[in-house]
């Protein structure tokens, strides 16, 4: 099993992440690992084969929590509820950060959902189907609207700086949207190969790149029309195999 280097430490506002500095520490994950998340003291991650999810806390050691549901994908954490928050078809799950516990299951009307963003008083979902991001109201339990992403093959979803961002494994890009009216406001070619998760921290964007296994920062400058520098400052961790999904 190949080691990562985490060199940043997370700091949760209220619905952005931000990076500080952080003594540099080795850690290592599991096979087949999908999707990434910190919920202001350890990281998370989807075991695809395990069907689990695992969690790893300051000084490197895991927990697994297996959820036993098959198309385990996106993930993320909300702040306002305290709870992460995991996809699978045709239903959102919140975990109880400290236990690794399902304490709700909230059904909605999607097979394929590829990941979700907590925005306000609704999830962000994308549908991989049909490129869609559906937008779930919480306080109805209904779809209360959308928009296309008119991307070939979107892959994760996630919010910051008042934006939508969709990763693309087509062409390898990251798409930023206006999280209110669904228009692309600009876009970030990397030279990766095989992106898929995405999380924005700050002012850094994390990519999950399947080619190399490995998760890695994607600097860029934001204009109105923002491009990335197309260099990789970090590598995050790596994996030994590559996930089918």
């Amino acid at each position: 099993m190949k080691k990562f280097i985490i060199s940043k430490l997370f700091i949760i506002s209220l619905f952005a992440f931000s990076l500080s500095a952080q003594e540099s520490k080795e850690y290592k994950l599991t096979d087949k690992a999908y999707g990434l998340a910190w919920d202001g003291i350890n990281f998370w991650f989807i075991d695809t084969t395990r069907r689990a999810l695992i969690k790893i806390n300051e000084i490197g050691e895991q927990e697994i929590y297996n959820l036993g549901l098959a198309s385990l994908r996106g993930i993320t954490f909300d702040p306002r509820e305290g709870r992460l928050l995991v996809v699978a078809p045709k239903v959102v799950l919140k975990i109880d950060p400290n236990t690794g516990g399902i304490t709700d299951k909230i059904s909605v009307p999607i097979q394929n959902i590829g990941g979700i963003a907590s925005v306000g008083n609704f999830y962000y979902l994308l549908d991989l189907e049909n490129s869609k991001v559906h937008i779930y109201d919480k306080a109805s339990s209904i779809m209360v609207g959308g928009f296309f992403t008119d991307r070939t093959r979107p892959r994760d979803i996630c919010f910051g700086r008042d934006s939508i961002w969709i990763s693309d494994s087509s062409d390898n890009s990251i798409y930023r949207y206006d999280a209110k009216t669904g228009k692309i406001t600009g876009s970030i070619k990397t030279n990766l190969k095989s992106v898929r998760g995405v999380l924005l921290s700050g002012s850094k964007i994390w990519v999950v790149d399947r080619d190399s296994h490995e998760i890695k920062n994607i600097p860029f400058v934001e204009t109105e029309r923002f491009i990335a520098s197309g260099e990789e400052e970090y590598t995050h961790w790596r994996r030994s195999s590559s996930d089918g999904a």
